[in-house]
C-alpha cells in the first residue's frame, strides 16, 4: 500500500487519503483516523484520549503510527484551549507591567529566595510566581514575539542596510493579522528588543480587542489591514511582521490587505515618506519595504512564498527554522494525529512595489509594438521613401549638404 508525506513527516496511506477527502477531518469529530467513518460509539485512544478509531481492527492498523505522535499529543493543547487560556495570558502580562519597576530595580529576585526590605510579602509572592511563569510554556509563548523579533532585526540583511541608509531612530513595525497574544507581550518587553532603536509597534487585525489600551510604543487597531492604512496613510513601515498569518488558508481573504502591502512598497509612498522625514528617510524610497513571516510548517511557508512571488511582489532571502517558535505543540484540524509548533519557520525578504516584475514585462511588450508599427510604416512607404528614412537614420545629428560648394567643384574639375 502506497503513502502520502505530510509536511511535518506524517504518512497517510491510501485509506487516510481517501477518507481526508471524503470527510475533511479524519481522527477527531467523531471521526475514525484510520477510515475516516463516523459511528455513535467510538474507540479512543487510553493514552492521549485525543484520537478516535470505529472499530478494534482500525485500531490496529494504526497503532505503530500513531505511538510515535502519541507522547506529543499528550501536551498538545488545541486552538480553542490555547484561546482559552490567553485570557491567562492578558492577566500576566498586566501583572508585569505593573511590577516592571521592581523587576528593573531588583533583577537578582529571579535566582533568589531572599526578600528585600522594600516589597512586602504579597508583592514578593507575585513576583515569584511570575519568574515562574516566564520559565514555563505560556512565558515562553507570550515572549515569542517579541523574541522574533530581535531575531529579525539581527539576521535581516535588508533591514540593516535600510536603518543605516535612512539614518532613522524610529522603528516602525506593522504586524497585520495580530491576535491576542501579541497583544499581551508588555510594551516594554517590545520596546527592550529593538534597543538602541526607538520602537513603534503597530498591532492590526479584527481579532483584537477593541477596548485595549495603547502605549507609547504599542498602538492597537481592531480592523483590517487595508482599513487601517486608509486611516493612516502617513504610517510607513520599516518592517512588515506577520505571525502565522495564513495566506495559503482558504478561510481568510488577504487580497485587499497586501495590495495595501504592495502600495507601502511603490516608489511614491517611499518618497512621500521621505519628504515628511528628511532626506536621509528618502533615500531608501524604492528599495521595497523588509518582510518577514511566520508558519508552523515548511510545507505552509513555501506555499505563502509562492503567493507572495506569484506576481512578483516578494523578494525571498532566506527561509528557516525560527529558534523563537511557540515551545507548545498544537493537534492539527485536519488529520487528529498531526502535531505542530506556531511560528516554527520563518522567512525573510522584500516586498516590492505592486507588480514590479508584471510592469517590466508590460514595458517590454509595449516597446516591441511600437518597434513592429515602425518598421510596418517604413515597409508600407515606397522605396525612395525608404531610402530617405534610413539616410536620416544615418545623418542625425550631423549636418548635411544637399551639394558641395562652387569651390569645391572647380578644384575637382581642376584636379581631373
Amino acid at each position: 500500500m502506497s503513502s502520502t508525506v505530510a509536511p511535518d513527516g506524517f504518512e497517510l496511506d491510501d485509506v487516510q487519503v481517501e477518507a481526508l477527502k471524503e470527510h475533511g477531518v479524519i481522527g477527531a469529530d467523531n471521526r475514525c483516523l484510520c477510515c475516516g467513518k463516523r459511528k455513535e460509539e467510538m474507540k479512543t485512544c487510553a493514552t492521549c484520549r485525543r484520537v478516535q478509531y470505529c472499530s478494534t481492527r482500525c485500531r490496529g492498523r494504526d497503532q505503530e503510527r500513531h505511538d510515535k505522535v502519541c507522547p506529543w499529543l499528550q501536551k498538545c493543547k488545541v486552538e480553542d484551549e490555547m484561546a482559552e487560556r490567553g485570557w491567562g495570558l492578558l492577566h500576566d502580562a498586566d501583572k508585569l507591567s505593573k511590577l516592571r519597576s521592581l523587576l528593573e530595580k531588583s533583577p537578582a529576585l529571579l535566582d533568589s529566595d531572599q526578600l528585600p526590605s522594600s516589597l512586602t510579602w504579597r508583592r514578593w509572592k507575585e513576583l515569584k510566581s511570575i519568574s515562574s511563569k516566564l520559565l514555563d510554556d505560556e512565558g515562553c509563548t507570550l515572549l515569542s514575539a517579541p523574541l522574533t523579533l530581535l531575531l529579525v532585526l539581527s539576521q535581516h540583511e535588508a533591514l540593516q542596510e535600510r536603518l543605516v541608509r535612512t539614518r532613522k531612530q524610529k522603528l516602525v513595525v506593522h504586524i497585520p493579522g495580530a491576535s491576542s497574544i501579541e497583544s499581551s507581550v508588555p510594551s516594554f518587553v517590545w520596546r527592550d528588543v529593538a534597543r538602541p532603536y526607538q520602537l513603534e509597534v503597530h498591532l492590526v487585525g479584527p481579532q483584537l480587542s477593541k477596548s485595549a489600551v495603547d502605549t507609547e510604543v504599542v498602538k492597537h487597531h481592531a480592523c483590517s489591514y487595508e482599513t487601517f492604512c486608509q486611516q493612516n496613510p502617513k504610517s510607513q513601515p520599516d518592517l512588515l511582521l506577520g505571525f502565522n498569518m495564513g495566506l495559503s488558508c482558504p478561510d481568510y481573504s488577504w487580497g485587499e490587505a497586501m495590495e495595501a502591502m504592495w502600495r507601502h512598497a511603490s516608489p511614491r509612498a517611499g518618497a512621500g515618506a521621505g519628504a515628511g522625514a528628511g532626506a536621509g528617510a528618502g533615500a531608501g524610497a524604492g528599495a521595497g519595504v523588509p518582510m518577514a513571516l511566520t508558519t508552523a510548517s515548511y510545507m505552509e511557508l513555501l506555499e505563502e512564498i509562492a503567493i507572495l512571488e506569484e506576481e512578483g511582489h516578494f523578494r525571498l532571502l532566506s527561509a528557516t527554522e525560527n529558534p523563537m517558535c511557540w515551545p507548545v505543540c498544537l493537534q492539527s484540524g485536519t488529520v487528529a494525529s498531526d502535531v505542530y509548533h506556531k511560528s516554527r519557520w520563518i522567512a525573510l525578504g522584500v516586498v516590492e512595489g505592486r507588480g514590479k516584475r508584471k510592469r517590466q514585462d508590460e514595458d517590454e511588450d509595449e516597446d516591441e509594438d511600437e518597434d513592429e508599427g515602425k518598421v510596418k510604416k517604413v515597409a508600407r512607404g515606397s522605396g525612395k521613401g525608404k531610402k530617405q528614412e534610413e539616410g536620416r537614420k544615418g545623418n542625425k545629428g550631423k549636418r548635411v549638404r544637399s551639394r558641395p560648394p562652387r569651390s569645391e567643384k572647380k578644384k575637382t574639375k581642376k584636379f581631373r
